[in-house]
């Protein structure tokens, strides 16, 4: 039989921050997730990504600006009521561009750590070398 299911926002509790990115966070049930994240104005996160989660991110407000791919090279620009979607494993970064708080609402679908820090970007592409 359903169920539904009631997070309250005093229900969240602190979760992983991401050097920049600060998290209230709540875990449904194994496979569920949810967080109201903040980034302050003029700052980007560590290098991240969110282990065997697909991360659903609804931005609530403000300007945001998003770097991955080999060498950190593929980046995009969202606003207020803009969505994203990051496979799992994908290492990212998350960065303000404005001059007013990033507000995220997220949900992370998967098992295992929803944050794990990363050194930096995703390594380069492999150049393949062909001799003559």
């Amino acid at each position: 039989m359903g169920y539904i299911g009631v997070v309250r926002r005093d229900d969240l509790v602190a979760g992983v921050e991401s050097d920049g990115i600060t998290r209230q966070m709540e875990q449904v049930d194994e496979e569920v997730s949810l967080a109201l994240a903040t980034i302050a104005p003029n700052v980007m996160s560590s290098w991240h990504h969110h282990g065997d989660h697909t991360s659903c991110v609804y931005v609530m407000n403000g300007r945001l600006h998003i770097d991955w791919g080999p060498s950190g090279q593929e980046s995009v620009d969202l606003g207020k009521g803009d969505f994203y979607v990051v496979s799992p494993n994908t290492i990212h970064r998350e960065g303000n561009t404005g001059s007013d708080d990033v507000q995220l609402a997220a949900f992370y679908l998967g098992t295992g750590p929803v944050v794990v820090k990363k050194d930096g970007a995703e390594p380069p592409a492999a150049t393949v070398r062909t001799t003559a």
